[in-house]
């Protein structure tokens, strides 16, 4: 699957439609990668930092949740810090690749400051 990058010529509402669409990109190029990955390689680090695909996953969705819902949104999130666990990214047994990457795709409804009501777009059409 072939993800297209944002097209900056591509008329937009203003500098947050813009910014919207470099976040759904970027998250779209993330979650293809993740699921490319066998269910062994998301669990194992193959960096000197330890971290393995799932955590980094983890750890987009909690950024997001921080600096746009917590931060920027002023909403209550429970625990913006959840990613952490003794002080480095953590991901419990129980968590699953579908769930990890199913809470990174629900980022755009937050993003978008409607409420949770702005829809997510579909490159593929441009």
């Amino acid at each position: 699957m072939t993800i297209e990058f944002p097209a900056p010529t591509v008329p937009a509402a203003g500098r947050t439609e813009v910014f919207l669409r470099y976040l759904d990109y970027f998250r779209d190029t993330v979650v293809a990668k993740v699921l490319a990955l066998s269910e062994d390689d998301v669990r194992r680090s193959a960096l000197p930092s330890g971290w393995t695909p799932l955590e980094l996953v983890k750890h987009l969705r909690y950024v997001e949740l921080r600096w746009i819902e917590w931060g920027f949104q002023g909403r209550e999130v429970g625990d913006p810090w959840g990613d952490r666990r003794d002080e480095r990214w953590f991901v419990g047994p129980e968590e699953t690749r579908a769930d990890l990457l199913a809470a990174l795709r629900a980022g755009p409804a937050h993003a978008g400051g409607g409420g949770g009501q702005r829809p997510r777009r579909d490159r593929r059409a441009r």
